[in-house]
């Protein structure tokens, strides 16, 4: 009866905001400013050029929303280097800077070209830098950790770690009392590390959670309660939930609904973004697996995040802008 009940919910949501939203947002297609947010359709930056920034994540600091991402670029799209763009609003992308270039020291790197993987930027407010952690993607994969006194300027490399046992993927979480920490999905566990007070490394110990599968994790706070989402491109996501970021941790199936919600919306998510001055707002952010760069379609896919009661919920929306949390009683 609860199932029911919940999928009957999240119709409700679902039609409710694409008959709000859908006139506006056809006339946003391609617009010089966005209003909405659409799935299948090109994202532009505010130049005009396609926004790429993938598998990323993104920061808020002072007003203003900094996209990191991996760049994609012709003829391989296999990414060398991280741009950064820069955001009021979360629609309109202005592009900022490479800010982390690709990596040539031949000493640690040998090979011609090394792949990056999955940028993520905190803050530390002690000492007062932009910490960027990046994933490399080759036979000896390492992290790298890169310092900037500002978001949108050039990352530099400040510690490199072996990554000996291969925990891939990985995420940063920032919680309230600044405490960082680095959790990584291995096929028996997902591990969660203590970051050092300066974010640069990894502290030895570590919680383990219960792994249902190995795949990309993406962990956040509402209210008191922790949610993490595992998801894999072969496997229906799933979700965990703990009262205390080192648990006990229960899982409770998967959070996606609508339209191919089994099969993750043929995506990948990449980040979970809090939306600043609302409370019990987020978004899921996805790098959209089904239509390539070729073609120029949407590479991203945007959902907001519902909660029915306590739970967290990601419905499929064609369209949809911020006013959904106004509208649910979220605000």
């Amino acid at each position: 009866m609860k199932s029911h009940l919940l999928y009957f919910f999240c119709f409700f949501l679902i039609i409710s905001c694409t008959v709000n939203n859908k006139q506006k947002c056809e006339r946003d297609k391609t617009p010089s400013l966005k209003t909405c947010f659409i799935q299948g359709f090109p994202w532009n930056d505010r130049e005009q050029n396609p926004i790429n920034a993938h598998n990323g994540s993104i920061l808020y600091h002072e007003g203003t929303y900094y996209w990191y991402g991996e760049a994609h670029t012709a003829p391989s799209f296999l990414p060398f280097q991280i741009n950064c763009y820069s955001s009021k609003d979360l629609l309109n992308w202005n592009f900022e800077n490479i800010v982390f270039p690709s990596l040539t020291d031949k000493a640690i790197f040998p090979q011609e070209t090394v792949i990056l993987s999955h940028p993520i930027v905190i803050y530390n407010k002690e000492t007062q830098k932009f910490v960027l952690w990046v994933k490399t993607i080759e036979s000896n994969p390492k992290i790298c950790i890169a310092l900037s006194t500002h978001p949108n300027q050039r990352f530099q490399t400040a510690n490199i770690i072996k990554d000996d046992k291969k925990e891939t993927p990985f995420t940063l979480f920032l919680d309230h009392n600044d405490k960082a920490y680095y959790i990584s999905s291995l096929k028996s566990e997902i591990r969660l590390y203590p970051l050092t007070k300066d974010y640069l490394n990894i502290q030895n110990q570590y919680h383990h959670l219960p792994s249902l599968f190995q795949g990309t994790i993406s962990l956040f706070k509402n209210g008191l309660k922790y949610h993490l989402i595992l998801s894999n491109n072969q496997k229906t996501a799933q979700l965990l939930s703990a009262d205390s970021i080192h648990g006990t941790w229960t899982t409770s199936g998967n959070p996606y609904t609508g339209p191919d919600a089994e099969k993750n919306f043929h995506a990948q998510l990449s980040f979970i973004l809090p939306v600043q001055g609302k409370s019990h707002a987020f978004i899921a952010i996805f790098d959209n697996k089904k239509d390539s760069i070729a073609e120029k379609a949407t590479p991203y896919i945007w959902l907001p995040i519902i909660f029915n009661g306590e739970s967290p919920i990601i419905p499929w929306y064609d369209t949809w802008d911020t006013t959904i949390f106004h509208e649910n009683n979220i605000q």
